[in-house]
């Protein structure tokens, strides 16, 4: 009876110890971000010069479908999956470079029972 109520104490120590640490930790957060000062441009600041990767990629795609390159890269794709599905690449294996060995038993010598 005495240790359960010891342990009830130890528990709503701890948890009173976690929320204080985590209010002081919130605390600490916002009191940061309010203060925070605005220190300007150190340097010139240039545009983005690259250019947008999915916009380059549909743009390349478009203009092999309008010159039919599209469909000739589509059929090697699939002619070349259907030749790797019929004939799959031989395993790459390697070779045995110890010659075989092995031992004859004479069957008068093995024990009977």
């Amino acid at each position: 009876m005495r240790f359960s109520s010891q342990l009830r104490t130890l528990g709503r120590a701890f948890k009173t110890r976690y929320f204080a640490a985590a209010l002081l930790l919130a605390t600490v957060t916002l009191v940061n971000s309010a203060l925070a000062d605005d220190l300007g441009v150190i340097g010139p600041v240039y545009p983005i010069a690259e250019h947008d990767l999915l916009a380059f990629i549909q743009a390349k795609l478009r203009a092999k479908a309008d010159s039919g390159a599209l469909e000739t890269l589509m059929r090697e794709a699939a002619r070349r999956a259907t030749d790797g599905i019929e004939n799959p690449p031989s395993a790459k294996l390697s070779k045995a470079t110890a010659p075989v060995r092995t031992t004859s038993i004479r069957p008068s010598s093995c024990p009977t029972r």
